[in-house]
């Protein structure tokens, strides 16, 4: 039986509708160099491809979170430490013990990446799964690969 592989990377992008193409893009490529390497591969970029705004963000998540609970590797795009989905994927495969293969090698996310990842988890606190989800996140920092970054001097 083939393990199914989930492509995470940077969706959104600040250069508009070119840029979020260049990331699908490059979570194509990705997708199709897993399919090479004989993995069956979910590619979220594909999968909702130019939907923005056709549901809510928390719908997105939601959903990319659930198909990683489902996947046995997670493929992490260069770029992915910048995007707020992938980490929060991320954390969610660390926390299923999905294997964890990197296009590069392995990033560290900052505490500040961290801290705003957990407050958009904690605006999500209506919902249930995301309660629990925070609760484990916050009482297993230890096992999360974080860096801190230098704060930068006010000038």
């Amino acid at each position: 039986m083939k393990k199914v592989c989930f492509i995470s990377g940077p969706y959104r992008s600040k250069l508009g509708p070119s840029g979020i193409h260049d990331n699908i893009e490059k979570a194509r490529a990705a997708a199709i160099e897993m399919w090479k390497r004989g993995y069956a591969v979910i590619c979220p970029h594909m999968n909702s491809a130019m939907m923005d705004g056709a549901c809510d963000d928390p719908v997105w998540l939601e959903g990319d979170l659930e198909f990683v609970r489902r996947s046995d590797v997670i493929y992490m795009i260069s770029g992915w430490e910048d995007s707020e989905g992938a980490v929060a994927e991320l954390l969610e495969a660390k926390m299923n013990d999905l294997e964890i293969i990197y296009q590069e090698t392995e990033k560290f996310i900052s505490l500040d990446t961290l801290n705003k990842l957990l407050d958009e988890f904690s605006k999500l606190n209506e919902n249930t799964y995301f309660r629990e989800k925070m609760a484990v996140i916050t009482n297993s920092i230890d096992r999360i690969p974080v860096i801190e970054m230098p704060k930068k001097e006010s000038s």
